[in-house]
């Protein structure tokens, strides 16, 4: 048998096992490589929301104020994207009911990213967004709540 006549029944039989498995598989359980149209239902909302800590005013830091901290200039590369993780966990903590672990978090957090400046003033604050606008404009927010307000150095 010639190579080319062996690659077509080998299709042939795979497009014929592939639409035997899709008719035998039930709609609501749906196998990924045969069939997974439900990764196209989910939309993700408009409206997005992160945590940061917003400086107000601080020494060794130049700059208008107040200003993100991911927009500080503080921390550059992989440590600035670790900064942004250690505050959505500080954030969820503060909205939760655990004082003492929201405490630890702040002061890990002080220590590892804003242990260069002498005195600062900041906020942690949560931001809601539109997810469309944040795109082009990082600075734009629908809402920032200030979730507590503390000071360093």
């Amino acid at each position: 048998m010639r190579r080319i006549e062996w690659l077509i029944r080998a299709a042939l039989v795979f497009c014929l096992l592939y639409a035997g498995i899709i008719t035998v598989a039930s709609r609501a359980h749906e196998t990924f490589p045969f069939f997974a149209w439900d990764l196209f239902s989910k939309v993700p909302s408009p409206e997005g929301r992160d945590y940061s800590v917003r400086i107000d005013q601080a020494q060794g830091l130049p700059g208008p104020f107040p200003v993100y901290f991911e927009n500080s200039n503080l921390e550059t590369g992989g440590r600035e994207i670790q900064g942004y993780f250690a505050l959505q966990a500080l954030g969820k903590s503060a909205e939760g009911t655990n004082k003492l672990g929201t405490a630890i978090l702040r002061k890990d957090f002080e220590s590892t990213y804003l242990g260069r400046l002498s005195h600062a003033r900041y906020a942690l604050v949560r931001r809601t967004y539109d997810i469309r606008k944040r795109v082009t404009c990082a600075t734009c927010f629908k809402d920032v709540t200030v979730l507590g307000e503390y000071t360093t150095g």
